[in-house]
Formats: C-alpha cells, structure tokens, sequence
C-alpha cells in the first residue's frame, strides 16, 4: 500500500508557499534551511474542521441553534467532546469528512498565523521549546523556565551581564508574581485569553453580534474576556466606541 504523500510535500503547498518565506529566521535571525511554521499543525486542523462541519450538520437536522451560553456549552460537552458522536456522523455522511478535509487545507495554504523559521528553531518547537531571548543561541522549556540554563548561571553570576540581570530580577519581583497570578486567574476563566484569534472566531463572533447577544455570553462561549470581544468587534468594525467599562455586560444592540 503506497504511503499518503505529506501536505507539505504536495505541489498545491509548493505553490501556496512559494515566495512566502522571508529572508531570515524571525527567532534568531538565521538566513539557511529556511520553513514555513504553522502555529497548528494540520492535523488539529482537521480534527477542529470536522467538529465545525458536524456541529453545522446537527444544526441542520435538529434546526435548533443553542440560543444560550449554556446551550452551546451543552452541545460541547455532550457532542463535540463525545468522539462516538462525532465519528457515527462521519459514517452517515461521508461528504462531511470531505468537507473538513477541504477546509483544513484551504486554512493550510492559507498560511495565516504562519512565520518563517529555521530548521533548528522549528525542531526546537516541535520539541516544545523556544529561543533563549537573552543569548539568542540556546533554548529552553518556557513553561518551566525563564532563560536557558548557561544564561541562567550567568545572571546569577553577574558576568557581563548587569543590564539582563536586573531584567531578570525584575521579572521576579513580588509585583511580577502578583501579575501572573492575575494572568494565571483570567486564562482558567478564560482558557482562550490571549491567544491570537482566527477567521473562524470572528465568523462565530459576528453571528452571535448580529443575534444580539450579551458580551458575557459571547465570553462564555469563545472563552475569552469581554474586553477583547469589544476590541475585536471594533476591530473588525462591528461597532464604532467602546462603552465605558468594557468588563461588564451588555447587549450588543442596546
């Protein structure tokens, strides 16, 4: 059985991909074994696509669109979350596997979110890591640590490196704790805070605008704080001014 060709290898990505690169890496600045990196592979986004293209099905069939923040977290947790669900709808409608597949690519060589990365930078990332932003040289596991361990001892050790130890200090005084902390609250509210939104958000999102939702279900729904769902809608030019306190909640149409 001849083995599936890669995406990446395909003509149609040549083509997409073709005078994309930029002429260095944008992690360290190196100009050989130049790539392009998607921030999701494109696997999840197929696995993303086909949930999309299932839920739309269900919708169909049922014409009940959740109305509520409680709704759609319902059908979450008791379709898109269900893989047996998800996986019978795919064998009673072979067109909708299609489908996702045709989406995930069209998001594929769409290239958007992608940046230009090296063939280290990009190993290191698969792997989980990224570039030191003192020594621009090593990596390091950004979950676990600040800087990779050679910069780490040096900062320590103040040699040569007054102006990034006392950077290194301030990220670790009582103030900079406070702050994850607050950062760390909001993202287990908010799981989708501060990540970078994609066309799909913001299709999601005008829908639920036009259908006048409040902000606070809007929030619950894409997980992201009602502050960025005002700035986005400004963004995409939904809405002219901001209220006052874009914390609380309101009506889009009110």
């Amino acid at each position: 059985m001849e083995k599936e060709q890669k995406i990446w290898h395909t003509k149609a990505w040549k083509e997409a991909s073709k005078g994309k690169k930029k002429e260095e890496c944008e992690w360290c600045g190196s100009k050989e074994n130049l790539c392009l990196h998607h921030e999701k592979n494109y696997t999840t986004m197929i696995k993303f696509f086909t949930e999309v293209v299932v839920l739309e099905q269900i919708f169909r069939e049922t014409k009940n669109i959740p109305k509520t923040a409680e709704d759609w977290e319902k059908y979450i947790s008791e379709i898109i979350l269900n893989s047996n669900i998800v996986e019978n709808y795919l064998k009673k409608y072979s067109t909708l596997k299609e489908k996702a597949q045709k989406l995930a690519k069209e998001r594929y060589f769409s290239l958007e979110g992608a940046i230009t990365l090296c063939k280290k930078c990009h190993h290191a990332w698969h792997k989980g890591r990224i570039l030191c932003p003192y020594c621009k040289e090593k990596y390091y596991f950004p979950r676990i640590y600040d800087s990779c361990s050679k910069c780490k001892e040096k900062i320590k050790s103040g040699e040569k490196w007054k102006e990034r130890k006392e950077l290194f200090k301030r990220k670790t005084t009582e103030e900079n704790k406070i702050y994850r902390e607050k950062i760390k609250k909001i993202i287990e509210k908010y799981p989708n805070a501060y990540q970078p939104w994609d066309k799909e958000e913001e299709r999601i999102l005008s829908n639920l605008f036009e259908k006048n939702f409040s902000t606070e279900e809007v929030a619950k729904i894409l997980k992201r704080q009602p502050s960025a769902i005002w700035a986005r809608l400004k963004k995409m030019k939904k809405v002219d001014n901001l209220p006052e306190d874009t914390s609380l909640s309101y009506k889009f149409n009110s």
